[in-house]
């Protein structure tokens, strides 16, 4: 901080806390600084004007390192707080320097501010703060919904309704609801606090770049339960795969943000020199300049009815308005960074699922599967054209694939049936290795798995004597 915010600081901490607190654990701690953080040190006034693109993600990492750090417990010493916070900005700036020293491989000015913009949008960080501040969003949207009478009738918290509604598109239909709402989460943050001033609600809106419907898709995105919205919004984050020059295969979304919170991290502890946090960057851009194959993420149709069937979502909205909108940005995103119109490989998306295998592995012993809906969960890619897709023209394995591993299958079993009682640490290694082997040989996805899972079991169930059998806490553990 400068000297003229540092001094603000001082003047509303020792308001809010007079110094017969000073030694003292205070209630709500946290959030009383915070309050006085966003109103002391309020956006784009800590930033320079150079890293104006940048300046959401270092005013979103100061402020998640800030509440990070903060111990709810600890005895309150004004100048031990103010120095913390000071680190944290020094920290926030250092990560935002190693961003602009690692696009200097970038030769093209235009296409180095879409990187910034696409380093700017840090979902990763915006859904830390999210976890960590989510009862502080929802009293503050719920407060403007109110004043700016946008509060939809029949909207319940934690109810089914906000969930549905949340998935449908916003009134651009640009994208979901869902995603409006983290676009402004991770662009605002704690910045969203201005909300919270009486009499300035409209000019705030405004200085926020927000409308009626945005402040209507956060109402919707709050009072939705917290663990459906997580699950569907990393579901959504980690659709998308690519495979980088060393052919690993990573979540595009954790491959291009999650260096970020690692160095947010180290840089804390001062494990990682300058250089080297910039070579980082530096591989991670190339990779991403260079990207040669892009594809939804394998088990695709499994994790969307899964975790639609969880939280009654319905699917086709989830997939048309959710899948098919965050694929659209992504693609844009990318040739806007790298100037190529790289195709995403869709064909995960294409494979049916048979809902008895895809719930097998989420069965115990006293579970009930629920019967599925079949109408329901079909989906149907009108627009076969959409990013280039591959349409396959036959299945990918074969009914003589599947006898061939339903018997290494079932001889892995009588191996490790036959070892355990002896050696039960060695049994549990070679039957996860043997697994792991199968599925990596022919790529299979876990649906695959599932079905030589479920055949494999009926045959051991019914033919292999009982005083072979590996226990049952084995089949729950693989």
């Amino acid at each position: 901080m400068d000297n003229s915010h540092e001094k603000s600081m001082r003047a509303k901490l020792r308001k809010e806390f007079p110094s017969k607190l000073t030694g003292k654990v205070i209630k709500n701690f946290k959030g009383i600084v915070m309050s006085i953080i966003s109103r002391c040190l309020p956006k784009n006034l800590e930033m320079g004007k150079i890293n104006n693109k940048l300046d959401d993600l270092e005013y979103n990492m100061q402020n998640l390192l800030i509440f990070g750090r903060i111990d709810e417990g600890a005895r309150y010493i004004e100048n031990d707080l103010i120095t913390m916070i000071n680190s944290s900005i020094k920290i926030a700036k250092h990560i935002v320097a190693d961003i602009l020293n690692a696009s200097t491989i970038i030769t093209d000015e235009e296409m180095k501010m879409k990187y910034y913009n696409m380093m700017n949008n840090n979902y990763l960080i915006g859904m830390e703060i999210y976890k960590s501040r989510h009862d502080f969003f929802y009293k503050i949207i719920r407060q403007i919904a109110t004043n700016q009478d946008v509060k939809p009738a029949g909207i319940k918290r934690n109810s089914s309704t906000a969930l549905n509604s949340l998935i449908m598109p916003t009134e651009s239909k640009d994208c979901s609801r869902l995603q409006r709402a983290w676009d402004i989460i991770t662009k605002h943050g704690e910045a969203l606090d201005i909300l919270n001033q009486e009499g300035n609600e409209e000019s705030n809106m405004a200085k926020l770049g927000l409308s009626k419907d945005d402040i209507y898709s956060l109402y919707l995105f709050t009072n939705a339960d917290f663990n459906s919205v997580m699950s569907i919004s990393e579901l959504m984050y980690n659709l998308v795969s690519i495979e980088d020059s060393s052919k690993s295969v990573h979540s595009l979304t954790n491959f291009v943000h999650r260096e970020i919170v690692k160095l947010l991290l180290s840089n804390s502890e001062n494990n990682l020199s300058e250089r080297k946090r910039i070579n980082i960057l530096k591989s991670r851009l190339k990779d991403i300049l260079g990207l040669k194959r892009v594809f939804v993420m394998n088990g695709y149709q499994d994790a969307i009815n899964n975790v639609c069937n969880k939280y009654g979502i319905d699917i086709s909205n989830f997939e048309a308005n959710v899948v098919q909108k965050y694929l659209e940005a992504v693609k844009n995103q990318l040739y806007a960074v790298s100037g190529c119109d790289i195709d995403i490989d869709m064909s995960n998306m294409l494979k049916k699922v048979d809902k008895e295998l895809a719930l097998v592995l989420e069965t115990t012993d006293d579970a009930v599967v629920p019967p599925t809906d079949k109408k329901k969960n079909n989906f149907e890619i009108n627009d076969s054209k959409s990013y280039g897709m591959h349409m396959p023209t036959k299945n990918s394995w074969t009914s003589t694939i599947f006898t061939i591993f339903l018997i290494i299958f079932i001889v892995v079993l009588l191996i490790a049936s036959s070892i355990y009682t002896l050696r039960p640490t060695e049994a549990k290694i070679f039957w996860s290795n043997s697994i792991a082997f199968m599925e990596n040989l022919l790529f299979m996805t876990k649906r695959e798995m599932s079905a030589i899972y479920l055949k494999g079991a009926q045959i051991y169930e019914k033919h292999i004597p009982q005083s072979i059998k590996l226990p049952k806490q084995i089949w729950k553990w693989w």
